[in-house]
């Protein structure tokens, strides 16, 4: 007992000195590693221990055995020491599925040398009534007295409540990087996650080998689909659509949404083109069947484009660009398909890049010249006025028409720097008109969305008028029924009102196109609306389209608004809608798209039509 009395002495002295174990084992350690034995009073230190000590005390021998304990250890486990002494803890302290073997027990003996010593360790131990619990543990090497075996002392505590702590915030943690990570509506991850997942499997392509290919997908008429049936819908139509994107890739891809109808789909190791295309494909054809829903049978469809990573690319802002650029493409050229970011795409990319350039260059110069296209009134066939119309002279390709170069004017935002052209050139040619006594005929301007939304743009259009001493009425403004859509109903009758209230015309081009246009009729201050050729086309074979044309012209003769038929081509064309009420012809049937000069020439020199006179005027008379 003197011995075990020394030991109790040399912990409790720690306790004195610091309270608690940690600087208790630090002191030990301290002595211990002077190579000196501690002497206290066995008695006061046995006390002090009994009545302040809070961590568990054990000592044993260099086998193992218990010799002695506190009552903080009793608390703790369970236990008390005459249950445990001359026992070794692995017999009892370890969990049922983790206790040594008998043998492996008695086997077992303390390593003087071992790193485990002065070294806190937590494992999980059991008490005696079964249950267990978070052990911090930290053993030191004690001497009592030269000639006698050391002894080991382990100081032991409680930390469940940490712990369990400590597992409740990282599983919280856990949980918000999840949230954090995920879309809320449709459960697929957000934009957060993609960067991390893209980034990583760029950094495995590299050390590993393969390619990581993007799928960029966009879903068509979302924004109709939300306008007509509402946000519920499209809300069901996103979680339909990602759920058939999650079934068509595998457990190492990833499928984001990343902002609206917009997703991304990263599919690190793919061997080519050919797999991202089958992935593709498959989600094509299951988002072009209906969904049903409530009551709904709601059509909508998907347009992708896809990108292969390079040899050693870890530029991720670079790949999300190619695929959206594919992406945008494919849209483009009528949605519904799949592009490839790929060498061929790449060339007609760089190709369309210096096409850029040209244009760019061009503008600087006002490489661009005006050609005019004859109206007539439809009862004379006198011509009535010109709508001008803007030409590239491309340096290489010759003199092209808008539909050439007008698509990439837009993405490069040079719409209004052309308009700037045309009107300037226009009113030119209104001023040669005048000139040789043609006052009674008007120019027509087109005008693009980019133009027509600028504050300034009356007022600008009206100091032209006035620095060439042009009257209001000499022209008339064109703008298309699209530009009224994506402006908006207020926005572009404020600035047609102002156009009205200076006295300009304005006629509302390409009408019946698909939008939904008849109640803008009725709001707008219009003087012309001009039917577009694709009704004109096949009127005379197409009773639907017939019937919608006799619509039209009947609603805006009713509103007192002039009707203009584009793409008159036939004498049978211009016969049927001037018995329909129609104001004014325009077309290859009257006359093509002339330069100036040539544009004279045909008014001076009998201005007769492309088809036969004869024709029409005998349908004219038999009507009469």
């Amino acid at each position: 007992m003197e011995t075990l009395a020394a030991i109790a002495a040399l912990v409790c002295a720690g306790f004195l000195l610091g309270v608690f174990c940690t600087r208790l084992v630090y002191k030990v350690l301290r002595r211990i590693r002077a190579r000196r034995a501690i002497t206290i009073n066995p008695r006061d230190a046995l006390q002090v221990a009994a009545k302040y000590a809070s961590d568990g005390i054990l000592i044993q021998d260099l086998e193992g055995h218990v010799e002695w304990m506190n009552p903080a250890y009793t608390k703790i486990t369970g236990y008390h020491l005459d249950e445990l002494q001359g026992k070794k803890p692995q017999s009892f302290l370890f969990p049922a599925n983790k206790t040594p073997s008998p043998d492996q027990i008695a086997a077992f003996r303390y390593d003087p040398e071992s790193e485990e010593f002065n070294n806190l360790q937590i494992m999980r131990n059991r008490r005696k009534d079964g249950t267990e619990f978070w052990n911090q543990m930290n053993l030191a090497l004690a001497e009592v007295s030269e000639g006698l075996p050391a002894k080991v002392v382990l100081v032991c505590r409680d930390v469940s409540k940490q712990v369990q702590r400590e597992e409740s915030l990282r599983i919280a943690e856990r949980q918000l990087t999840a949230e954090t990570e995920r879309d809320s509506l449709t459960n697929v991850a957000n934009r957060v996650k993609l960067s991390s997942f893209l980034e990583e499997a760029l950094r495995v392509s590299q050390i590993e080998g393969g390619r990581v290919g993007l799928i960029a997908l966009d879903l068509d008429r979302f924004k109709q689909i939300n306008d007509e049936i509402g946000h519920a819908a499209g809300d069901a139509v996103l979680v339909h659509a990602s759920t058939i994107m999650s079934n068509a890739v595998s457990v190492d891809d990833l499928v984001c949404r990343i902002g609206g109808d917009e997703f991304i789909i990263i599919c690190p190791g793919v061997r080519g083109f050919s797999d991202l295309k089958q992935i593709g494909t498959q989600i094509l054809h299951e988002t072009r069947q209906p969904l049903l829903w409530e009551g709904h049978e709601i059509s909508f469809g998907t347009s992708i484009g896809v990108v292969l990573s390079e040899d050693g690319q870890n530029d991720i802002d670079e790949l999300l660009r190619q695929a959206d650029m594919a992406l945008y493409a494919a849209k483009e050229d009528g949605r519904g398909q799949i592009v490839c970011f790929d060498e061929q795409f790449k060339a007609r990319t760089l190709e369309r890049k210096h096409e850029g350039i040209a244009l760019k260059t061009s503008l600087h110069e006002e490489a661009f010249e005006m050609e005019f296209q004859p109206i007539v009134d439809a009862t004379t066939l006198e011509p009535c006025g010109l709508e001008s119309l803007i030409r590239w002279q491309h340096p290489s390709r010759g003199l092209l028409p808008p539909a050439a170069f007008f698509d990439m004017a837009e993405e490069h935002d040079m719409m209004g720097a052309l308009d700037e052209i045309a009107i300037r050139k226009s009113l030119d040619a209104v001023v040669t008109l005048h000139s040789l006594g043609k006052t009674g005929l008007t120019v027509g301007i087109n005008i693009s969305p980019t133009t027509l939304a600028r504050p300034d743009f009356v007022d600008h259009l009206k100091w032209e008028l006035d620095a060439r001493n042009i009257a209001p009425e000499s022209i008339v403004v064109e703008v298309l029924e699209s530009t009224i859509i994506d402006q908006g109903d207020e926005g572009a009758a404020l600035t047609i009102a102002a156009l009205s209230d200076a006295g300009i015309a304005i006629a509302l081009d390409d009408f019946g196109t698909g939008y939904a246009g008849l109640a803008h009729l009725a709001r707008l201050k219009l003087d012309f609306v001009k039917i577009d050729k694709s009704l004109i086309a096949d009127l005379l074979e197409n009773k639907a389209e017939r019937t919608i044309s006799e619509a039209i012209v009947d609603l805006c003769l009713l509103l007192g608004r002039k009707v203009v038929a584009e793409g008159v081509e036939t004498a049978e064309q211009a016969s049927v809608l001037r018995e329909m009420g129609v104001s004014v012809f325009q077309g290859h049937g009257i006359a093509n798209p002339m330069s100036m000069q040539e544009a004279l020439d045909w008014i001076e020199n009998g201005h007769e039509p492309a088809f036969d006179r004869s024709v029409f005027e005998l349908r004219y008379k038999k009507r009469g």
